[in-house]
């Protein structure tokens, strides 16, 4: 939970997931622990320049229509529905499950990390974080969870992170 909480404060800038957790009482101010700019470039904590070198984890904690290959259901809440008219909103509840559960796993990002990558991107919708309906929970959201375990995965195999709240309260898409 420590990890998500620091990470959601910085939503959207590339964090250093290489570096052990700061401890409070470090020398190491913990705004080190992070990439910074510098001009047109990105530094890492060591005081390099950082190329990213990596892959987005896309559609899977913010559903988008296109990447099911949907022409015109475009947004999570649209899926959601055509799902639940489908099949029902108890078969949706366990999909959304099954489907977060399994579509990224620390293996993928394992993986990632053997290719040679240094950074992983992941969108995510703030709903995950709310007890709004989403992705077929509406109370108790699993997002700090989610994206804290991506924290750790990404530090355990030497990875940067980019926090990006894809989509944050009042929506772009849909």
């Amino acid at each position: 939970m420590k990890n998500v909480m620091c990470a959601l404060l910085f939503a959207g800038t590339l964090v250093s997931c290489q570096q052990k957790q700061v401890q409070s009482d470090s020398a190491v101010p913990a705004s080190e622990a992070f990439v910074r700019v510098s001009g047109q470039d990105l530094i890492q904590p060591d005081g390099s320049k950082l190329f990213i070198k990596g892959t987005n984890l896309g559609n899977w904690l913010n559903p988008e229509g296109y990447m099911f290959g949907f022409n015109k259901t475009n947004s999570e809440r649209f899926i959601n529905e055509m799902f639940c008219e489908a099949v029902g909103p108890d078969f949706v509840t366990e999909f959304w499950k099954l489907f977060k559960d399994n579509y990224i796993t620390r293996k993928d990002v394992e993986f990632i990390a053997s290719t040679g990558a240094n950074t992983i991107r992941l969108p995510f919708h703030y709903k995950l974080f709310t007890d709004e309906d989403y992705m077929g929970l509406t109370v108790n959201q699993d997002g700090f969870a989610r994206v804290d375990s991506v924290v750790n995965w990404c530090r355990d195999n030497h990875l940067y992170l980019i926090l990006d709240m894809h989509d944050a309260p009042g929506g772009q898409t849909g």
